[in-house]
């Protein structure tokens, strides 16, 4: 018997930055609710929902897109009341409920709530991230922001050149100078807060201290590894995170026709990011990984797709260390 077997209601949610649409389907009955975004709200329609149409919560699936922060006050609930809860990628849902003319709130409830339905089996549950986890990823967010911030004024400096005015790039540098030194100021307080934290916490501590001893893997990758899989509980397995991660190759074939096999680019780019300038590094630098890149490209791969082998080599070791709970080890042999 299925481990979903039990589920026979389904709740799409329609999420907004102020409101909430809901579509409950449960065989041929269809019923609708809207809400306003916040906790307050979610009660009351709980008690609705349990009092006048006899819900469930373990025979019930709530299924939402995931649209960033806008989702978290119903995640918070859902999570407190132990709700089974998917948080799927809106393109998927998108994608599978075919030609669609129309488009309203409810509308898009109910192709959730149809999807959760038909795509049953596909149903991976959400784990809520521990508060620790939750944290790192908020100091992260405002890292990225500073780092942002700084390459935007940065690059001006950079095109001082082509002005041929002295007062032009006086005042440039006069400005640009101090802000820069106060986000140079601010990105070095948050990573320190984010080191803070990770030697705080065990578990974050010693995810960290293993993932860091893969060749190629530095701070920022490290960090980003740790959010993106929830440590490693939403994401274990290194084939999914390639594909997250959009470095995975994917065949490319119609007919007769073949072609050459391509990354996606429905992915997460900052973490392919942050993969791409370790695997740069560890190219550079001898050892394992150089080898292995040059081997590749004498074997007729060009750079980019040897750089990519690169890249899911660095993720498997990553996933095998942390699958063992020990740093990597050069030499290591299977007992």
């Amino acid at each position: 018997m299925s481990k979903n077997s039990n589920l026979n209601c389904f709740i799409g949610i329609d999420v907004s930055k102020n409101t909430l649409d809901f579509c409950l389907k449960r065989q041929d009955e269809l019923s609708f609710f809207k809400i306003n975004n916040t906790k307050k709200d979610w009660k009351s329609l709980f008690s609705k929902l349990k009092k006048i149409h006899s819900l469930v919560v373990n025979e019930t699936l709530f299924c939402l897109e995931n649209t960033g922060d806008y989702t978290n006050p119903s995640l918070n609930f859902l999570s407190e009341i132990g709700a089974n809860i998917w948080l799927e990628m809106p393109i998927k849902i998108k994608r599978s409920s075919g030609l669609n003319r129309l488009k309203t709130d409810k509308t898009d409830a109910k192709m959730i709530a149809e999807y959760s339905e038909r795509f049953l089996d596909r149903y991976r549950p959400w784990k809520k991230p521990r508060v620790e986890v939750q944290i790192l990823k908020a100091f992260f967010n405002q890292r990225e922001k500073l780092v942002k911030n700084l390459n935007q004024y940065k690059s001006p400096l950079k095109d001082n050149e082509f002005s041929s005015c002295k007062e032009i790039i006086k005042f440039k540098k006069k400005s640009f100078n101090k802000i820069i030194k106060v986000l140079n100021a601010e990105l070095e307080m948050v990573e320190q807060e984010i080191k803070a934290l990770i030697s705080r916490d065990p578990r974050l501590k010693e995810l960290y201290k293993i993932i860091i001893s893969v060749p190629g893997i530095g701070f920022v990758t490290a960090v980003d590894l740790i959010i993106n899989t929830n440590e490693f509980i939403n994401i274990n397995n290194p084939k999914k995170y390639a594909c997250y991660a959009g470095i995975a190759p994917f065949e490319q074939s119609s007919g007769t026709a073949m072609y050459k096999s391509r990354v996606s680019h429905m992915a997460n780019k900052n973490a392919k990011k942050s993969l791409h300038m370790g695997a740069m590094s560890a190219v550079t630098c001898s050892g394992e990984l150089k080898e292995y890149y040059y081997r590749k490209i004498n074997q007729g791969k060009t750079k980019m797709s040897a750089l990519n082998a690169v890249r899911n080599k660095i993720i498997l070791r990553v996933f095998s260390c942390v699958k063992r709970m020990e740093i990597y080890r050069k030499n290591y042999k299977v007992s």
